[in-house]
């Protein structure tokens, strides 16, 4: 072979090699368009991300779940980078969207403007992956294609799709990190693309558990299948190994954060009853019509239905391409062939295959999300990320379908009918565009509290976050539910508990539906209340649909949990069982040894009142400093230590005897002589058991825990009198009741 020969053989290895990877070239660029190549790609993206600003004001989406990325990123860039105090559901997103909020309010500050410009720009960004993604493999007119497909649907969406896409932290951000992944994993090797797809899979599991379903899991099945496809456990393992690495690395990086101080969690949103799920398989087919713009969606959507009745084109180049997928990924592995042999598709390399592979079983793991975690009616969001793995696949299948067409007929059809498409779908956003931009109902609110003077109030959750965003920290409003006792207790779910300290001067709730399409209970359980207006009124405003009390005096939280004010003293619990509250699960605590005292012990107060017949004492020990609330349940088994002897140990009480909703009784349990209780409830030395030494009962109102013993005190005896166990309960509620109606912190 000559020279020349083997330069030209060498040339068609290499180019058949890209082509496998998904990385050819268009073909060789003069110098000028290298230089002009970044700055014409930020030109575009620049013109997209504009358009998408525009069109996503006039999506009405700053409720209260997704305000608070403002209120997260300003934390995050004023110090508090692990959202520690912060109490977050498990789908946090610091990682993903609160990493671009905490650096947008370092160099801007805390502005509404930065919700929109987040979302903007994370949308974008979505759009050009996906693009990136569906032209893999593709030469260069049908990969514009393919490109221009992607932008028309994802980019010139229904207006209800638009709102998900246009919104933070609701998956979108995600939706990208895992593309970015796929893109890295397309070429099934390991190496730096690999190392980087570990990372955003582990930043994207970390900030959403919901990652496992659409891109760790996706990612582990590919992997195996393509193993068994090529016969070869080694072929998949970059594919299958990564997303296990980027589990394990989300797991440690979570026990590390925990153990330098993060954000806690409260109980997620719970999965679907059977009947439930039954009802989200029936509704999974119509959601996904009107998020695609035609189905119930038409009717609300303010645009002509001869308009958008267009996009049933794209959905229907969306199911094919699902099909076609899933036909690819399934004969591929069954058949034991390369995948390009089984469709006689030369020009279509393993990337163009793997990444398809993957996205489709995304959008696979991404219906079993809204069929286990979907609320009939309000599960939307859900549906969002398998609508853009959807979208990208449908967009692969028109870039391929029009590379094999060899009929330049068909393809002028295929052009006109695109240009009338996307014609279509740009005329339907124009529609909306047109419109007046809605002005947010929060933003005029704050200003009408800041006018009045009223600067630091409580509020349902509906309404607090957003009037503090939107008066940009010039008004805070902090957001409370109602307290057992009748009163009112701050509302922990994505929120801070420093944020309860001081005195609040008003009550804002809202007892219309929300303007962002949420019903608003939370309002109106408010005004259900026992105590409501809390406290003497001085001055009650009706703004649109908002009710602000004005209280004579500003009250603290505690004020708040117990507003009824009476006069009682220690001595009144003896010979009375006043009424007592009801019983509830509250987490069990653990004694530790005394030395270890509990963290905000020293600016604790005690107080105690013996009984009339001298059986009993009752102590009341108040832990009431400003970290008591977080210290306490980050530390629960330091919280008792106070007060328990060494050797002691606590049981709970049975026969469901906690009382209260915050409170719980526990059994203090102590052995003879110097023995001490064992793990395994036996003094230690022996086989005996301990005895009951009298009773403990815990309660938390707002920043004070207080801690109720009631021990026996009869003379020379260390063992409580008969039947004095049985008193002890009703004694403990009658201490919960007498300190509630006193107002006592």
């Amino acid at each position: 072979m000559s020279p020349r020969s083997r330069a030209q053989h060498r040339a068609k290895r290499t180019r058949t090699a890209k082509v496998a990877t998904g990385t050819e070239e268009i073909g060789p660029s003069p110098v000028k368009w290298r230089v002009l190549t970044p700055v014409t790609w930020t030109s575009i993206f620049a013109l997209v991300a504009t358009l998408l600003y525009f069109y996503g004001l006039h999506s009405n989406w700053g409720n209260a779940d997704l305000v608070r990325g403002i209120l997260q990123g300003g934390d995050m860039a004023h110090g508090n980078v692990l959202l520690n105090h912060w109490y977050s559901s498990a789908d946090n997103y610091l990682t993903i969207d609160l990493a671009f909020f905490a650096v947008a309010v370092f160099f801007v500050g805390q502005k509404v403007v930065l919700l929109h410009l987040i979302s903007c720009l994370i949308w974008a960004a979505l759009i050009f992956a996906s693009g990136y993604i569906a032209g893999i493999g593709l030469k260069r007119w049908t990969r514009v294609w393919a490109t221009l497909a992607v932008l028309v649907m994802l980019g010139l969406p229904s207006p209800l799709l638009a709102q998900a896409l246009s919104q933070t932290m609701v998956h979108v951000g995600t939706c990208l990190f895992v593309l970015l992944a796929f893109i890295a994993l397309r070429t099934g090797r390991f190496g730096r693309d690999w190392i980087f797809a570990v990372v955003l899979l582990t930043a994207a599991t970390f900030g959403d558990p919901l990652t496992v379903a659409f891109g760790l899991a996706p990612a582990f099945v590919v992997g195996i299948l393509e193993s068994i496809r090529e016969r070869d456990w080694r072929r998949g393992l970059p594919t299958s190994s990564a997303p296990i690495v980027a589990l394990v690395s989300a797991y440690l990086l979570r026990l590390v954060t925990d153990q330098i101080g993060t954000f806690a969690t409260y109980p997620g949103a719970p999965l679907a009853t059977s009947s439930g799920m039954v009802q989200n398989l029936h509704s999974l087919f119509p959601d996904v019509l009107s998020l695609l713009g035609v189905g119930h969606s038409l009717q609300r959507s303010g645009v002509p239905w001869e308009l958008e009745i267009f996009r049933s084109f794209g959905l229907v180049i969306v199911m094919i391409g699902i099909a076609v997928a899933t036909w690819s990924l399934l004969r591929g592995v069954l058949s034991g062939r390369r995948r390009s042999d089984v469709w006689g598709l030369a020009g279509r390399g393993d990337a163009s295959f793997r990444v398809s592979g993957l996205l489709v079983l995304a959008v696979l793991g991404d219906g079993v999300v809204y069929v286990k975690l979907g609320l009939p009616g309000a599960g939307l969001h859900y549906l969002t990320p398998g609508i853009i793995f959807a979208s990208i696949l449908g967009a692969m299948f028109l870039g391929h379908f029009i590379q094999q067409c060899s009929s330049r007929q068909a393809l002028y059809v295929l052009t006109a009918g695109a240009v009338v498409i996307a014609g279509c779908c740009a005329a339907s956003v124009g529609v909306v565009m047109s419109d007046p931009v809605p002005t947010s109902p929060y933003s005029d609110v704050a200003n009408f509290l800041a006018a009045h003077h009223l600067y630091k109030g409580v509020g349902d959750y509906w309404s607090s976050a957003p009037i503090t965003v939107y008066s940009g920290g010039a008004v805070t409003v902090r957001q409370v539910v109602p307290f057992y006792s009748g009163g009112l207790q701050p509302y922990l779910e994505l929120s801070k508990t420093t944020w309860y300290t001081g005195t609040f001067q008003f009550l804002i709730y809202n007892l219309n539906e929300s303007a962002y399409g949420v019903p608003q209970k939370y309002g109106e359980r408010i005004l259900d209340s026992v105590d409501y207006p809390f406290s003497a009124v001085a001055q009650t405003y009706s703004y649109r649909s908002f009710i602000i009390v004005v209280w004579k005096r500003p009250l603290t939280i505690a004020d708040l949990e117990f507003p009824v004010q009476q006069s009682a003293v220690f001595s009144a619990i003896e010979g009375h069982a006043l009424p007592g509250l009801p019983s509830s699960n509250w987490p069990n605590l653990s004694a530790e040894s005394p030395d270890e005292l509990p963290l905000f012990s020293a600016a604790g107060q005690t107080t105690s009142s013996q009984g009339l017949t001298g059986q009993y004492q009752v102590g009341i020990y108040n832990f009431y400093s400003a970290s008591a609330e977080t210290n306490f349940y980050e530390n629960k088994d330091l919280a008792l230590s106070y007060v328990i002897p060494a050797g002691a140990a606590l049981l709970p009480l049975t026969s469901s005897t906690g009382v209260g909703g915050t409170s719980k009784g526990f059994d203090l349990i102590e052995c003879g002589g110097t023995s001490s209780v064992e793990s395994d409830t036996t003094c230690s030395g022996s086989v005996t058991k301990p005895y009951s030494a009298g009773v403990i009962t815990v309660i938390k109102r707002g920043s004070t825990v207080s801690v109720i013993t009631y021990l026996p005190s009869g003379p020379g005896s260390t063992v409580p009198p008969p039947g004095e166990l049985a008193e002890n309960v009703p004694v403990a509620k009658s201490v919960i009741s007498l300190l509630s109606s006193a107002g006592i912190n």
